[in-house]
């Protein structure tokens, strides 16, 4: 089995990018900032193992964690996909001192 980790995998792009990839051979390692657990269980229809951590992608800590879980799983990785972002639906010139709050990860 080839791995993949894929972030953002929660909704949207992410989760049926994770879904093409268990179909075709990946076991999966899913992150996002809320529980990708309805993507775990439709991996897991598919044959794929996965698992997942919750957590901001752009935290280190949080990087670490993830990259030591997938090694103790499975020791390796043979792709990647960085699906995360933020978005922020505003007029790029009102997007000058926004806080994070008015944008949504």
């Amino acid at each position: 089995m080839r791995v993949a980790i894929v972030t953002g995998a929660a909704q949207g792009i992410g989760r049926r990018v994770a879904q093409t990839l268990a179909e075709r051979g990946h076991d999966l390692a899913l992150n996002d900032l809320r529980s990708p657990s309805e993507t775990v269980a439709m991996v897991q229809q598919s044959g794929a193992a996965a698992i997942e951590l919750v957590g901001d992608i752009s935290d280190e800590n949080c990087v670490t964690t993830f990259a030591e879980m997938v090694k103790a799983k499975w020791g390796r990785v043979d792709l990647l996909v960085n699906n995360a972002g933020i978005s922020c639906i505003v007029p790029a010139e009102q997007t000058s001192g926004l806080s994070s709050a008015a944008c949504s990860k």
